[in-house]
């Protein structure tokens, strides 16, 4: 996509990916905080279960026979049990983020509710495992478009 003088690229997120959610109670402060708490303890649980998986369905098995650990997680960390997992087809509408596009629709994915779940979310591609190379400390990782490589061997 061009605009002005600058070239934009996206990239579709796969259709094999699962996604992560974590819906807030309200857009507080508080709850926003509790929300990324929630995240960031996430992130750090998949980052070891999934970080050398090898394909989407043993990615789905790993979530789904840890989602009794996952509530055990977000219980510790809220201190309650105002949520709700789930984990399946969940409605996602388009957005962007970090370049890559997401369709509106209905994808696999793992969405944590907290309390009413009326505020801000926060979502990321859980496998393969793009936001969890986001919390780590590896400076080699790279992300690369294979259309944006192709291009630009040509000019």
């Amino acid at each position: 996509m061009l605009i002005g003088n600058v070239v934009v690229s996206y990239n579709l997120i796969p259709d094999d990916a699962i996604r992560i959610r974590v819906i807030a109670h309200s857009d507080e402060l508080e709850d926003q905080m509790v929300k990324e708490n929630v995240r960031n303890e996430l992130e750090a649980f998949f980052f070891t279960k999934l970080m050398n998986t090898q394909g989407i369905e043993e990615a789905d098995q790993i979530i789904f026979e840890s989602i009794p650990e996952i509530h055990k997680l977000v219980y510790a960390t809220l201190g309650n049990d105002n949520y709700a997992i789930d984990y399946g087809m969940n409605f996602f509408p388009k957005r962007e983020h970090n370049g890559l596009i997401q369709n509106e629709g209905y994808y696999p994915s793992l969405v944590v509710t907290l309390g009413c779940g009326r505020g801000s979310n926060w979502w990321c591609i859980l496998f393969p495992p793009l936001c969890l190379l986001e919390g780590t400390e590896m400076d080699e990782v790279e992300y690369r478009s294979l259309v944006a490589d192709i291009i630009n061997r040509f000019f």
